[in-house]
C-alpha cells in the first residue's frame, strides 16, 4: 500500500461513518494513484505527492455534485470548529495540496462530505470553496502566477484545466498518448508560450500545454524523467535512474524552455531526491547511520553545505529559500543561522504533504488541517476562518 492510500485511510477511519467502508473510498484511489516523490512534492508533492481533478465525458466540464452518489452519514448535529451547524466544513480538513498564486492560497482536500477531492482558496482571512471534483481524489495541482490559468492531474493518467481561477474545470487534450494508465506529475512555468510542464511518472515521457493541449516532447540527453519541479525561471527534469538509488541520474536544468540544459549533479549518491523552494533547491545526504547533511543550491549549478541533523527523518519540507523542515524522532527547523527544534503539533506519523508561502506566512498542508506560521516556522497553528 502507498503512502498516499495509508493517508486516505486515515482519514476516513477518523472521519467518515462507520457503515462506510474505507474500500469504498480506496478504490478509487487505487485506480493508478502513486504517491509523489516528497511528501514532494506535490507533488509536489508528489507519491506527493495528490492533487485536482475530476469525473467527466470527452472534456465536458466537472459538475460541483453528482446527486447519484451515496451520500455519507450525516454529521452529528453539533458544528465542529471546521464545520458549519449543517455539517458542511468551511475549511479544507484533509488538505493534501497547496499552491500559492498572487495573494492567496489554493488548496485541495478530500472532504468526506461529497466523497471527492474539493478545490479551496483561502485569501489569509476567508476559506471559500470553489469546486468540488466529482466522485474522484486528485494527487498534483498547479497553479499560474495569476492566480487564474491551474492544472490538475488524476489517477489513471487525466489532467483538468481552468482559465477562471478553479470555478471550472474541463479536461485536457493529451495529443498521441499512449492508452494504459498514467501519473503525472506537473510544474507551472509562467512562461506565456508553455505555461504548465507534465512528466509521466509511470512512462517517464515528458509533455507541455500549449494553451490549449499537452503534446510529448523528448530529449536524447533526458530520456525517461522520474521527476519534475519548477525552481525560479528553471525547469528541472530528474532522469530514471538505471540502477537503485539515483546513483546514475544527474538532473537536467533548462531556463529557457528546453531548447539547452546544463547537469545539476546530485551531492551524494543513493536514494536521493531534490526539494524545490521559490528560487532554490535542497537534497539531503545520509551522513551516517542516523544522521543526515542538507544541501542547498542557489545557482542550479553548483551546492554548499546547509547544516544536518541527527536522528531517522521520515519528512522533510522546504519552506523557504532558507529555510527547510525536518521530521522524524523530533522536529527540526533549519535555516542558515543554525538548527531549531521546534513543535508543528502533528503527530510523528503524520505526513506533511505540500507547503506554500504567501508574504511573510507560511502554510503547510498536512493531511489535516492547513497550518500557518508567521514567525518564519518557529510555530504553527490552524489556519482557521476568521
Amino acid at each position: 500500500m502507498t503512502q498516499f492510500e495509508d493517508q486516505v485511510r486515515h482519514a476516513i477511519d477518523r472521519d467518515i461513518a462507520a457503515e462506510q467502508p474505507a474500500q469504498q473510498m480506496l478504490a478509487k484511489v487505487r485506480r493508478g494513484a502513486q504517491r509523489r516523490r516528497v511528501r514532494r512534492t506535490a507533488g509536489v508533492i508528489s507519491a506527493a505527492a495528490v492533487l485536482v481533478a475530476g469525473v467527466a465525458v470527452g472534456g465536458s466540464l466537472l459538475s460541483t455534485r453528482d446527486d447519484s452518489a451515496p451520500e455519507p452519514a450525516p454529521p452529528a448535529p453539533s458544528p465542529t470548529e471546521s464545520s458549519s451547524a449543517t455539517g458542511d466544513p468551511v475549511r479544507p480538513t484533509h488538505a493534501l495540496t497547496i499552491e500559492a498564486a498572487l495573494d492567496r492560497v489554493f488548496v485541495t482536500s478530500n472532504e468526506e462530505d461529497c466523497g471527492c477531492s474539493v478545490l479551496w482558496r483561502y485569501d489569509g482571512e476567508t476559506w471559500e470553496r470553489l469546486h468540488d471534483f466529482t466522485e474522484e481524489y486528485v494527487e498534483r495541482l498547479a497553479m499560474a502566477p495569476d492566480g487564474r490559468s491551474g492544472w490538475a492531474a488524476a489517477p489513471g493518467g487525466r489532467i483538468w484545466t481552468t482559465d477562471d481561477g478553479g470555478g471550472t474545470w474541463e479536461q485536457a487534450v493529451m495529443r498521441s498518448e499512449d492508452p494504459g494508465d498514467h501519473s503525472y506529475l506537473l510544474a507551472a512555468t509562467g512562461d506565456p508560450v508553455w505555461p504548465v510542464w507534465a512528466v509521466d511518472a509511470t512512462t517517464g515521457t515528458m509533455w507541455r500545454f500549449d494553451g490549449d493541449r499537452f503534446e510529448s516532447v523528448s530529449y536524447d540527453e533526458i530520456g525517461a524523467a522520474q521527476d519534475l519541479i519548477q525552481v525560479g525561471d528553471a525547469l528541472v527534469v530528474t532522469p530514471k535512474a538505471e540502477d537503485e538509488g539515483n546513483v546514475t541520474s544527474v538532473p537536467r536544468v533548462t531556463h529557457d524552455g528546453g531548447r539547452t540544459w546544463s547537469e545539476l549533479p546530485f551531492p551524494c549518491s543513493g536514494e536521493t531526491r531534490l526539494i524545490p523552494a521559490r528560487t532554490a533547491i535542497f537534497s539531503l545526504c545520509q551522513a551516517g547511520e542516523a544522521a543526515t547533511t542538507v544541501y542547498r543550491s542557489t545557482d542550479l549549478i553548483t551546492w554548499q553545505e546547509f547544516g544536518g541533523s541527527q536522528g531517522h527523518l521520515n519528512d522533510r519540507v522546504a519552506l523557504t529559500d532558507d529555510a527547510i523542515l525536518l521530521r522524524g524522532e523530533r522536529e527540526t527547523l533549519l535555516t542558515e543561522t543554525g538548527a531549531q527544534q521546534i513543535e508543528t503539533g502533528l503527530s510523528k506519523d503524520a505526513t506533511v504533504w505540500d507547503a506554500a508561502r504567501v508574504g511573510d506566512t507560511l502554510y503547510l498542508a498536512p493531511g489535516g488541517d492547513v497550518l500557518a506560521s508567521t514567525d518564519g516556522g518557529r510555530t504553527w497553528e490552524p489556519s482557521v476562518q476568521q
